[in-house]
């Protein structure tokens, strides 16, 4: 029975290392995520700025504006948006990126506190000493 055991724990260790290296990588992963969704939203406020200045600039009624004056500051805030839809979808991409490397860590973490715990339990059974059970809180 000591064999199997040894057998066992021998079989589950690289498992639990490769666990603990699968949590590291996530988390370096989500760390340059965090960096490059930094920079993408303050792409997204420098476009929103400049959007809404576009705006501003609307000739007023009393400056009597010309059909070109009002094509021209129509065609600037139609740029103006155009580059902050582009730059909120980059940000929303970036967002959707994050969530899914928080779900991958989440997977990750718990994969790796189930391996830790057969991992403690084969050793605590090849030390000679029961095994309590981690739901019925009844040894083994």
């Amino acid at each position: 029975k000591v064999e199997s055991l040894r057998a066992q724990h021998a079989e589950i260790v690289p498992q639990c290392r490769a666990a603990k290296e699968e949590i590291e990588r996530v988390l370096m992963d989500m760390h340059r995520n965090e960096g490059i969704l930094r920079d993408l939203q303050g792409r997204t406020s420098r476009a929103r700025v400049q959007f809404m200045t576009a705006q501003g600039e609307q000739p007023a009624p009393e400056d009597y504006a010309t059909d070109e004056e009002i094509s021209r500051w129509q065609a600037k805030c139609d740029e103006a948006r155009e580059a902050l839809i582009t730059a909120e979808q980059a940000e929303q991409s970036q967002v959707n990126n994050y969530q899914a490397l928080a779900g991958e860590l989440q997977r990750a973490q718990k994969r790796m506190k189930d391996l830790a715990e057969q991992e403690a339990d084969l050793r605590t059974a090849m030390a000679g000493k029961p095994v309590r059970d981690r739901v019925t809180g009844l040894f083994r």
